[in-house]
């Protein structure tokens, strides 16, 4: 009966002469171990891959536009999902990924906790992807209360550390680039003690940008949304519309010229909050105000420029 050498790319039969190149591994018929399976996708590189669990790991997802940014002791955001922390923590994007130098902590990605409580336990592999196609990884038992790293791992000739667990209270990865400024095209969080990044495709655009908007909605457009204002002179509930619910009541910020017209009138807006319920009828409840000499009744949101927006965070 044919078994398969898990040192080399082929099939040998029971005398221990070669008879066929690796097509299709009969995993049915071999009594491998699944570090033996992985083993023998790799080394004919035909693997399957595993499930990524970070959002937007390709950063191709950049809702706020970011450009070139650095980071601070408590954290700002660049493309999806991604903070940067450390005062000299740096990113910018490129065609390929992004570009980060890591000084002081690094580039991170929290999650919810009960992930986390999925993972605790059991093993995992982090892995990272420069531009030139050069894989680093490393494996590691996940523990939801406590932080591990990789070590130091070589990708091309630079080095970096990955980080899994806990990390300022939140469940998270992270990566460490040192004083090296690295080309990176994808990260990697998978279950198991073997990286499958080498057999990812870039994910879907629309897939990785949904995951995203659960956490993040950058409203762009005129109107914004309408509503009615509540209290005769000084304030209102607006809808506005968001393509998924949101993991929880987001803060508001926005960027422009804001006011609402009722009835023929422009009042100015200087205030946005979100209001529970975080989700009505497909959108986001905003109580606006700092307007006066309004009646009530129906209204609208608009924005002075076409560039105007307004952002909703429920990000970790």
């Amino acid at each position: 009966m044919p078994y398969i050498n898990v040192d080399e790319a082929y099939i040998l039969d029971n005398t221990g002469l070669q008879v066929d190149q690796v097509v299709d591994i009969p995993y049915t018929d071999a009594a491998l171990t699944d570090g033996q399976k992985e083993q023998a996708r790799k080394n004919i590189g035909a693997g399957g891959t595993n499930p990524n669990l970070l959002d937007n790991p390709f950063f191709s997802v950049n809702q706020r536009s970011a450009m070139t940014i650095t980071g601070s002791s408590s954290g700002v955001f660049s493309v999806d999902r991604w903070r940067l922390f450390g005062t000299t923590t740096s990113l910018t994007v490129t065609s390929t990924g992004v570009s980060v130098c890591s000084k002081s902590n690094g580039l991170l990605q929290r999650f919810d906790a009960d992930l986390g409580t999925f993972l605790n336990g059991k093993a995992v592999t982090l892995s990272v992807m420069d531009d030139s196609g050069n894989i680093a990884s490393g494996s590691l038992v996940y523990d939801n209360t406590a932080l591990k790293n990789t070590g130091s791992l070589t990708i091309g000739s630079y080095t970096v550390v990955l980080y899994a667990g806990v990390i300022s209270g939140y469940q998270a990865f992270s990566i460490l680039t040192g004083d090296d400024t690295i080309n990176l095209r994808a990260v990697k969080l998978e279950l198991g003690a073997f990286s499958t990044l080498a057999n990812d495709a870039p994910p879907d655009y629309g897939t990785e940008l949904a995951k995203c908007q659960r956490y993040f909605v950058r409203a762009l457009g005129d109107p914004f949304g309408t509503g009615y204002i509540t209290t005769a002179g000084n304030n209102s509930r607006i809808t506005v519309p968001v393509p998924m619910t949101m993991r929880a009541t987001p803060t508001v910020s926005f960027s422009g010229t804001f006011h609402l017209r009722v009835q023929g009138t422009t009042l100015n807006v200087t205030t946005m909050s979100a209001v529970s319920p975080k989700n009505t009828a497909g959108g986001i409840t905003l109580s606006c105000s700092g307007f006066s000499g309004a009646t009530t009744g129906f209204c609208a949101l608009h924005a002075d420029g076409l560039s105007d927006y307004i952002d909703f965070s429920a990000d970790l």
